[in-house]
């Protein structure tokens, strides 16, 4: 069933990586385009970078429910230099009061070699994920709108 499942989220991002993938030019013969990921305890790990960002760690999670990555370093709002930047509150799984947060509408980043534009980002500004083994989460709805 893992294996299943495995490449049930290999085929979803490989349909999002050609149709997402900007092009100038049609490329000649077959050429494959690709994400690479790592499979660390069971969950897909994504490269992504914010221009010239160090790499972050996210987790795809087929689960969450909003477009665009939630990111867990609050650090990471001065060194993203997002536009348009406001203050919100995200709700969490469980109880307890949502966590605020910093959200911007139209950033660009990269995972691997795609590049997404116009794509929420949400930075929490608390430490209730701290120590997580990852710098954020995206979901389906990263590659399910292409």
């Amino acid at each position: 069933m893992r294996g299943f499942a495995v490449f049930l989220m290999l085929t979803v991002i490989l349909m999002a990586v050609l149709s997402a993938c900007d092009r100038d030019t049609e490329p000649e013969g077959d050429v494959g385009l690709s994400i690479p990921f790592e499979l660390e305890r069971d969950r897909i790990v994504l490269p992504v970078r914010f221009n010239d960002s160090p790499e972050l760690r996210i987790v795809l999670d087929t689960g969450m429910h909003f477009d665009g990555l939630l990111l867990y370093d609050k650090e990471l709002t001065d060194q993203l230099d997002l536009d348009r930047a406001i203050e919100v509150k995200v709700p969490g799984a469980g109880s307890g009061p949502p966590a605020t947060a910093v959200m911007a509408d139209s950033a660009s980043f990269s995972a691997g070699p795609v590049e997404f534009h116009d794509q929420r980002i949400i930075i929490l500004q608390d430490d209730r994920m701290q120590g997580v083994p990852s710098d954020g989460i995206t979901g389906y709805s990263l590659f399910g709108h292409h």
